[in-house]
């Protein structure tokens, strides 16, 4: 059963991020993405035996292993997800809330291995398993869309 985000306190604490420029998420809005890069198809192997959330999120500047990060991204869920004969993941996110990012620490996850950073998008929520950029974070405020 689909967990469903009221408000967005019932977000999680930690987001592991997508940084890609041109790429704009809004809340209710829908993403489709092609996956092909391997850290990347580890993080969405990581989200999708959990919550189904990334934040996606542009990039300022930085380098490509260690992008600057735009102040506000948008969380978003796995909504539709196919794997193709060549490894690439076909994924459509489905934007939640907004998230302003308050900073973005090195961390391990529980793989080990190293995720870039851990964060958070709302008080009281899970940890992320992502492999990808995280990064702390607090809601802006907007209010995601209930579940039918």
């Amino acid at each position: 059963m689909a967990h469903s985000y009221v408000t967005a306190s019932d977000l999680p604490q930690a987001l592991p991020v997508f940084p890609l420029d041109g790429a704009l998420l809004l809340p209710r809005g829908q993403l489709p993405l092609n996956i092909f890069e391997p850290r990347y198809l580890n993080m969405i192997d990581d989200v999708m035996a959990g919550d189904r959330l990334i934040g996606m999120i542009q990039t300022t500047g930085g380098s490509r292993e260690r992008p600057a990060l735009a102040p506000i991204g948008c969380a978003g869920r796995i909504t539709h997800f196919a794997e193709t004969s060549d490894g690439r993941y076909l994924i459509t996110l489905t934007g939640v809330a907004r998230f302003r990012v308050t900073r973005c620490p090195r961390a391990t996850a529980p793989s080990g291995r190293p995720t870039g950073a851990t964060g958070a998008a709302a008080p009281g929520g899970r940890s992320t398993r992502g492999r990808a950029m995280s990064t702390i974070a607090r809601s802006t405020g907007s209010r995601p869309r209930p579940k039918s």
